[in-house]
């Protein structure tokens, strides 16, 4: 073999055909894997350009999942919701249509007062009554006298039926504040212009005792007619506008007719000053009412009202002045309770007054109880409807967050293994996205990185984390990565670095004594100085004098090489602060 001598075409083609095997097998390497550029051997330029391009793509495309998953959450939502006006709209028909519909009670329970005399919605009291007065008894002038009657006549005669002296002329008395005078010059009766009588009992005149009570109820205005009585005496009715006020004139005639000077009050509206209790009615507060027009009392309908409200009760009044106390619908099916008060004694508005139990309407019931259950019925269907309103296990009905990344600002692309141990501030969520517990560090998280890129982006910020007692246990830092250090933190942003909050402590008593040749005296002292105590602490807690504590302080100093007892502190503190094993990023 060794004799073989190629020539140099011969050398040149074999040269040539290993070259095409070689450009053969790349080529079907390049379309086996679709890549020009295959490894950094290669071309290293092109091949970190399409490694990095890769990567990119391959985080749109994540972002891409991301967003088609949101997009199928929201019609997953929209869904549930059109069918929930659906729902709810079927619902308020229903619900309109157990308001229309009756109670379930042919009759509620319910009481009825007497007719009360000029009693209205704007007057339940009712009107002022008549009230009468009653004079002395008077005798006519027969030869045996007999009580005078209406018909007795003014002007005396011997053995007749008249009084037994006619009244003096000019004699006169006051009738709410309007005169009846007697006159002799005239024999009728006269009225001026301001509502002042004259009667005349001259010679001839027919006046009569009827005469003077006709004079009178036409100035009470009374519609109860005045009277004499079977003994002679005079009745007189006060009328329903105004107190009856009889006085004397300059000569009175008072005693005439038996009359004398006085006020009779009217008789009160029928509810003035009655007061009406009501026990509690279905689930309801008891109620106490005081009829009147003082503070606190009733007097109207509105108020009446307003008072049986919160006894689930309603008032109202009919034409006639009786007064209906009723259950309203909420408490159809309950009957009122006990009633008592000054009102329904003997004589009042609401004597015997006792409320029946509720009469029930069967068809009602059955229609009422039907509606209810197709409420509850779409009611479930709700629940259920906004419980199966979810894609991928987020529901927006139930209150779920839906998060979307629209770019890649926010993704962690590196994580140590020390952030394991503060999962009680950091969350993870999905496509490696990192958010703060604290709701207030979070937002500061967000707008550190959103400003990475901004002028002014550069600096280091930092802020509090605080834990679900709202104590600041943890600061986080983000330090943006800038010029170089973008070599080695390869697109990355910012770093952070989460870092614990630990409290100065002081070092055994020992390591102090140890390290500055300190007695036990002054190594006790130093460490207590470290601990935050003061020098009358120290001796307070050691029993001894505020002198002898400052001896061992001025040791520490000389021996610490420290000229005030905070340099002191700083020291010792600095010694007990445990190394840190390193950040959180």
């Amino acid at each position: 073999m060794s004799g073989i001598v190629l020539s140099a075409s011969v050398r040149q083609n074999l040269l040539s055909l290993q070259s095409t095997a070689a450009l053969l097998a790349t080529t079907q390497n390049d379309l086996a894997t679709g890549n020009k550029v295959n490894t950094a051997l290669d071309n290293p330029t092109e091949y970190f350009t399409a490694q990095g391009l890769n990567n990119r793509a391959s985080d749109i495309s994540n972002l891409l999942d991301g967003i088609g998953n949101g997009v199928q959450v929201l019609q997953a939502a929209n869904t549930g919701i059109t069918s929930l006006q659906s729902l709810v709209a079927s619902a308020q028909s229903i619900a309109n249509q157990v308001l229309q519909s009756p109670v379930g009670y042919s009759t509620k329970s319910n009481v009825t007062s007497s007719a009360i005399a000029g009693g209205t919605a704007t007057n339940l009291l009712g009107s002022f009554n008549n009230a009468t007065v009653t004079g002395t008894a008077v005798d006519n002038h027969l030869t045996t006298p007999v009580p005078i009657t209406a018909a007795t006549l003014l002007v005396t005669a011997a053995n007749s039926d008249t009084l037994a002296a006619t009244p003096a002329n000019g004699s006169s008395f006051t009738v709410d504040g309007k005169s009846i005078t007697f006159s002799t010059a005239q024999t009728t009766v006269t009225t001026d212009g301001s509502g002042n009588v004259t009667i005349g009992v001259g010679a001839g005149s027919t006046a009569s005792v009827q005469t003077v009570l006709t004079a009178i109820d036409g100035i009470t205005g009374a519609t109860t007619a005045s009277t004499v009585n079977g003994s002679g005496q005079l009745v007189l009715s006060t009328g329903t506008s105004q107190n009856l006020v009889i006085a004397a004139g300059g000569t009175s005639a008072l005693g005439s007719f038996g009359l004398s000077a006085g006020t009779t009050n009217l008789t009160p509206p029928a509810l003035d000053g009655e007061t009406l209790t009501i026990g509690a009615t279905g689930g309801g507060t008891a109620t106490n009412i005081t009829f009147g027009t003082g503070p606190g009392q009733i007097s109207t309908l509105n108020q009446l009202n307003v008072a049986l409200a919160a006894n689930n009760l309603q008032a109202g009044i009919s034409t006639t002045g009786q007064i209906n106390i009723v259950t309203s619908n909420d408490a159809a099916s309950s009957t009122i309770g006990t009633i008592g008060g000054t009102s329904t004694a003997a004589g009042q508005a609401f004597v015997g007054a006792l409320a029946a139990a509720p009469v029930v309407d069967p068809n009602s019931q059955a229609t009422r109880a039907n509606l209810v259950a197709q409420y509850n019925n779409v009611l479930q269907q709700i629940n259920t409807t906004s419980q199966d309103s979810s894609f991928n296990g987020i529901n927006l009905l139930n209150g779920d967050t839906l998060k979307l990344v629209f770019n890649e600002t926010g993704k962690v692309l590196s994580a140590n293994a020390l952030i394991e141990t503060v999962t009680g501030y950091v969350h993870w969520g999905a496509f490696d996205r990192v958010a703060l517990k604290d709701k207030g560090a979070d937002q500061l998280l967000r707008d550190a990185v959103a400003h990475i890129d901004s002028e002014g982006g550069s600096r280091v910020r930092s802020f509090p984390l605080r834990d679900a007692d709202a104590e600041a246990a943890m600061v986080a830092h983000v330090i943006p990565i800038r010029l170089s250090a973008r070599d080695i933190f390869l697109r990355c942003a910012a770093v952070m670095a989460i870092m614990p909050v630990a409290a100065p402590q002081a070092p055994p008593v020992e390591l102090v004594q140890s390290l500055f040749d300190l007695t036990p005296a002054e190594a006790r002292v130093a460490r207590s100085l470290a601990s935050g105590k003061t020098v009358e602490d120290i001796a307070s807690d050691g029993g001894v004098s505020l002198n002898t504590v400052r001896t061992h302080v001025r040791g520490v100093l000389a021996k610490t090489g420290c000229d005030r007892q905070a340099e002191v502190v700083a020291l010792l503190t600095g010694i007990a602060r445990p190394p840190i094993a390193g950040p959180i990023q």
